[in-house]
């Protein structure tokens, strides 16, 4: 075996084994936290990013991504102003109307925000339209990205099979379902702690290989950027690096764990979260540049 493959072999052993199995880690609460936006910012669309900015910008890929990065960064401000500030506005609310014991106290704040009368009444408005678009756009892109991972998996398989593709995709929200059902928040996360480990270890196998790659060839004087040519609609660029947002996006999805976790520790892992996805981005779009 060479050893560029056995770097590749032993790096996603080695990462699997740590994220999977290391007991302190699974036990970790703040690591169950990062999970979730974590497990949704590296979905599929990390498969597709590198290869749609490079036919779209180029050699600036790099610097597009990061600009991406920062965008998000500056969305997940926002998200964890809204979990510091507008919760508590919205529990103080909740409990003056007076919520059912038996319902979670985030549930009972969603479903009451939009009737508040006075200076938040404007917050609570667009707090509950806010999670009605979040729903609609979450169907989307959660329906777009299996379809993606059915396409990639069935490649090989029955790649002229759409019905198969379509019923892979069903199964799978069905499974999220009925685990999200039976076991509710906690289940979520222990399968999303398999799958985000998993994931981590072939991006790490990955960028291992990329590196051992390309840094042989930056020391030996040999690399150096292949010219790359980009479309000329400068309008389409935009809109579509702009659409790649989506992307880098996933990390909101801390604003809803407070069944689980408190307000800070939520505000922190989303933080992490971002800033290890910003490290794995940037390394990936940034390592496919080929010596000559």
């Amino acid at each position: 075996m060479s050893l560029p493959s056995l770097i590749v072999l032993a790096t996603a052993f080695v990462v699997a084994g740590v994220l999977l199995f290391y007991r302190p880690l699974a036990e970790s609460s703040s690591w169950r936290a990062i999970v979730t936006p974590l497990a949704s910012i590296m979905g599929s669309g990390f498969l597709v990013c590198a290869p749609l900015l490079y036919a779209n910008v180029g050699n600036y890929a790099v610097w597009a991504m990061g600009g991406l990065l920062v965008l998000a960064y500056g969305v997940g401000s926002v998200v964890r102003f809204n979990i510091r500030y507008g919760e508590p506005l919205f529990a103080r609310h909740s409990a003056s109307k007076g919520g059912s014991q038996d319902q979670h106290l985030l549930h009972v704040n969603h479903c009451h925000s939009a009737q508040h009368v006075g200076p938040a009444g404007a917050a609570g408005l667009l707090e509950k339209t806010s999670h009605i678009v979040l729903a609609g756009a979450y169907c989307i892109s959660v329906s777009y990205y299996l379809q993606l991972l059915a396409s990639f998996g069935l490649k090989y398989i029955a790649p002229d099979s759409i019905w198969l593709g379509k019923m892979l995709v069903t199964l799978i929200l069905a499974g999220i379902g009925v685990v999200g059902t039976l076991r509710g928040l906690k289940g979520i996360e222990k399968v999303e702690r398999v799958v985000v480990g998993l994931n981590l270890a072939m991006i790490a196998a990955l960028l291992a290989g990329l590196v051992h790659y390309n840094l042989p060839a930056f020391f030996g004087g040999n690399w150096q950027l292949s010219a790359i040519a980009i479309p000329e609609d400068s309008s389409h660029i935009i809109r579509l690096v702009m659409g790649m947002l989506i992307v880098v996006q996933g990390f909101e999805t801390s604003r809803f764990l407070g069944a689980e976790h408190s307000a800070e520790e939520r505000v922190r892992t989303m933080r992490w979260a971002q800033m290890i996805s910003t490290v794995i981005y940037v390394v990936f779009v940034g390592c496919p540049w080929w010596p000559s």
